[in-house]
């Protein structure tokens, strides 16, 4: 599947340079597949991939709390659990796979990345349409390399669609890579107009690209609706996690790891312009299913 992407071409993205997985432009998303419905025992489930970068979704419930002090009478409590499968966690050297994710940010419930996932879940999932219960999302990371949290969002979505629950929309996640270039000689930042010129912007990067010093990853959560509005980001810079739009320290802005406003001007542009291709293959993804299964249903 190839997105509405492959012809934006990045207004920075060096000639004639491929990136790793072998994509020419830096606006162009990887391929996307998903299958849904692939878990008996779930209420609904979703197998998503981007490029090499796979993730399983399951959905339980609505369902009571097993703990009455977890239940609200207004409205649905929304948990994710985050979790490495046995598959992954064999080949820990492997690239790309899961067991190279730090597990502080991803496999602990109170972790950055865990709590990114439910506030964006709980923020566009009809709570109020179940009160007094309980829905868990788990995700299993099966192949890591790169845009992971874009992935697994992708993948909740799917299950959430494909256990029924009401949503009031769809939240798509848009990864962004920014380098930033250096002057060695002395440390220092070239001038803005330099360092505009010669930072490139990377779409849905995989690992090797977003393990390059001097870079800021930003994954932001448009609107499935109107793919202008941004229900939320999160920032990765040098390495270290944070969410929304945090305060850059003065040290970090002498390393590079501050972001500029054109740059982050650009990735909000190329996140809101990369958004209906995921729509549109959600929107695939569930007439396949309804196909398959109404022919399923009639050949029985």
């Amino acid at each position: 599947y190839e997105t509405n992407t492959k012809k934006m071409k990045s207004p920075t993205a060096h000639k004639n340079h491929r990136r790793p997985d072998g994509r020419s432009s830096g606006g162009t998303l990887r391929p996307l597949a998903c299958e849904m419905s692939c878990l008996q025992r779930a209420d609904g489930s979703a197998l998503w991939k981007a490029g090499s970068t796979s993730v399983l979704a399951a959905v339980y419930g609505p369902v009571a709390p097993r703990q009455s002090s977890k239940e609200n009478s207004s409205k649905a409590l929304i948990t994710v659990l985050c979790k490495q499968t046995q598959t992954a966690g064999d080949s820990s050297n492997k690239k790309g796979s899961a067991s190279s994710i730090n597990n502080e940010e991803w496999f602990e419930p109170s972790s950055s990345s865990s709590s990114f996932l439910v506030d964006m879940i709980s923020a566009c999932v009809n709570r109020e349409a179940y009160p007094r219960s309980v829905i868990q999302v788990v995700l299993s990371i099966i192949q890591a390399d790169g845009s992971v949290l874009a992935c697994a969002l992708h993948a909740a979505v799917a299950a959430l669609l494909d256990a029924g629950i009401m949503m009031n929309c769809l939240p798509v996640a848009t990864t962004c890579l920014l380098v930033h270039h250096i002057d060695e000689g002395n440390g220092e930042h070239e001038t803005e107009n330099d360092i505009t010129s010669s930072l490139p912007l990377l779409l849905d990067p995989v690992a090797d690209e977003e393990q390059q010093p001097n870079s800021s990853t930003i994954t932001f959560i448009n609107d499935s609706e109107h793919p202008e509005t941004i229900l939320g980001c999160q920032t990765s810079i040098m390495g270290g996690n944070t969410n929304g739009t945090t305060e850059i320290t003065r040290q970090q802005q002498q390393q590079g790891g501050g972001i500029e406003l054109e740059a982050l001007l650009m990735s909000i542009e190329a996140a809101s312009r990369a958004s209906p291709a995921v729509v549109a293959f959600w929107r695939l993804a569930v007439e396949q299913k309804v196909t398959r299964e109404s022919q399923t249903l009639w050949s029985s």
